[in-house]
């Protein structure tokens, strides 16, 4: 197996706390940085209205508002480890009825196989340790 060329040095609980020290100011942060790849995303990963999406380190739900309007028949399932970025995403999604908020490691996600139609993440894999 080939090593790769970027070091994973970040365990679990060293992402949790980062994320947790990030949440107050991290919607500006993607607005500025991420804003349209994570918006072409959506659109691009997204084809009809009524499918079944799950978001991966969803963090603050930068992009959950626009997932959830573009699968306005189905289901948002949002997972994250943060639980300062899940309070932030809370407040988005508050009033929606197509979207579910689930405190979850995407290492262990408490899902059957073949539940979702598909499967969103923006980030989180570069800081995964394997």
């Amino acid at each position: 197996m080939k090593k790769s060329a970027l070091p994973r040095q970040y365990s679990l609980g060293r992402v949790r706390n980062l994320y947790e020290d990030l949440a107050w100011h991290y919607d500006f942060c993607c607005w500025m940085t991420e804003s349209k790849s994570q918006q072409r995303t959506v659109d691009l990963a997204i084809r009809d209205k009524s499918e079944t999406v799950l978001d991966v380190a969803v963090g603050t739900g930068y992009i959950i508002e626009a997932t959830a309007d573009k699968v306005k028949d189905g289901l948002v399932v949002a997972v994250d480890v943060s639980e300062h970025m899940m309070s932030k995403a809370k407040k988005k999604v508050s009033e929606r009825d197509n979207v579910l908020l689930q405190y979850a490691c995407a290492y262990n996600l408490p899902f059957r196989s073949a539940t979702f139609d598909v499967v969103l993440n923006t980030y989180m894999l570069g800081l995964m340790p394997e």
